[in-house]
């Protein structure tokens, strides 16, 4: 699961500095030199470059990857090194996973234009979805060297870290996206959670309690929250945030709560019969809220302070 899916964060917007026009004025020539700007050949192969880029724009924009790779295809057939086209099309086959893919295309942008940085935020974030961490922060801190003024390559890279462990750097590169970006929520939930796997327990639910007020709706909030106040003894404070995040199980950072419980060891992959550490319990109910077996389960599982705390 892509860190930025989970987190209900869409594609970065995609920045075109020149306009299409001078973009596609460069697709005009043949693999034999270039054309006559003058000659009717060149005024067609422009014509048909221009309306193949701007259709696969507008079909990504439509979250529409198929056709939109179909019409970088058609340009990179005859202009093989176009750095648009390749960098777009890497953008859709990394929307569709296709990662390996991607990241050839971002390393034959990254051979025209070595210094874009949009291009080394996405190789970088491929190279994380298999499993390369450190060529995805080196291509994170590359991005930030070049773009230091973009908060992006400080998300992915903070994520990165928190992903390896690297609690202290994943909170201060979080914190720089908080700085420039005060109402980001997503950055300061996730900047709680690496508190919280720091044991900086008081800093992690300060974070909770700013992100749960700009966004009440995100689940994974109120569940890391009640697991704070877990670890500093405020038991009886949790059931209720808790509860609220069983309630939002199905909203965007909680795909399940029953894999939840699962990976926390309150109900069996099954998800029925008792547990090893809590009471019987049946997972999230059809409609995507949890039932009051599960509930209970984490009531329980409060008051006995167990394996939620880690």
């Amino acid at each position: 699961m892509s860190f930025l899916k989970l987190a209900g964060i869409g594609v970065v917007s995609i920045l075109l500095t020149t306009s299409t026009l001078a973009q596609t004025s460069a697709l005009a020539q043949t693999s034999t030199g270039p054309l006559d700007p003058k000659s009717k050949a060149y005024q067609k192969q422009k014509s048909i470059a221009k309306r193949d880029y701007l259709n696969g724009v507008t079909f990504f924009k439509a979250q529409k990857c198929g056709p939109a790779i179909e019409s970088f295809d058609r340009i990179l057939k005859f202009k093989s090194d176009y750095a648009p086209a390749l960098k777009m099309r890497g953008i859709c086959l990394f929307t569709v996973k296709r990662f390996n893919e991607a990241i050839d295309d971002f390393n034959a942008v990254l051979t025209v234009k070595p210094s874009d940085a949009q291009s080394l935020s996405y190789r970088g974030e491929a190279y994380e979805n298999i499993g390369l961490f450190d060529r995805a922060r080196e291509d994170y801190s590359q991005a930030i060297k070049i773009a230091p003024k973009t908060v992006y390559p400080y998300y992915l890279r903070g994520h990165s870290y928190a992903q390896s462990l690297m609690f202290s750097l994943a909170i201060k590169d979080f914190s720089v996206v908080v700085k420039a970006q005060p109402k980001n929520d997503a950055a300061r939930l996730f900047r709680g959670m690496a508190n919280f796997r720091a044991k900086k327990y008081h800093a992690a639910i300060k974070d909770f309690d700013s992100a749960i007020g700009m966004n009440p709706k995100v689940g994974l909030a109120y569940y890391y929250r009640a697991k704070t106040k877990l670890a500093i003894g405020l038991v009886e404070q949790t059931l209720a945030d808790f509860d609220k995040a069983c309630d939002l199980s199905a909203k965007p950072l909680v795909l399940s709560w029953q894999n939840i419980l699962i990976s926390e060891g309150l109900l069996k992959s099954s998800a029925t019969g008792p547990s090893a550490t809590g009471p019987s319990a049946t997972g999230p109910s059809a409609t995507g809220k949890c039932d009051m077996a599960t509930k209970k389960a984490l009531a329980a599982c409060a008051k006995a302070q167990c394996r939620l705390v880690q």
